[in-house]
């Protein structure tokens, strides 16, 4: 996407939060276009108050970011402790990205 593009796509996403129309999948996609692990944290952070549930998918690409970022031992507590928190079980897309990451990570 262009920066037209992504204005108008973040432009949507605020009417439908405003409509409340809003769900997971919308704030899937608009992770995507999130440069940095802190925007993708704030996201979430929108979703919870929103009382949408980040999902798996959303995780994996928090835990990808993060790892890009040379945070590996925070993508490991993503993994370990936030996921299982709220009830998202980590799935074998979340262990790949770690584990391709970090050699000292157990596969």
């Amino acid at each position: 996407m262009d920066e037209n593009e992504t204005r108008v796509a973040w432009d949507l996403l605020d009417k439908m939060i405003k409509n409340d129309t809003a769900d997971e999948y919308q704030f899937n996609v608009m992770m995507q276009v999130c440069k940095t692990s802190c925007q993708m944290r704030e996201m979430m952070e929108k979703m919870f108050n929103l009382n949408l549930q980040p999902n798996v998918f959303t995780y994996n690409r928090l835990v990808k970011q993060l790892m890009f970022e040379g945070k590996n031992e925070e993508a490991m507590k993503v993994k370990e402790v936030e996921m299982p928190k709220v009830g998202v079980i980590p799935n074998e897309t979340t262990r790949k990205l770690i584990s391709r990451h970090s050699p000292t990570v157990e596969k």
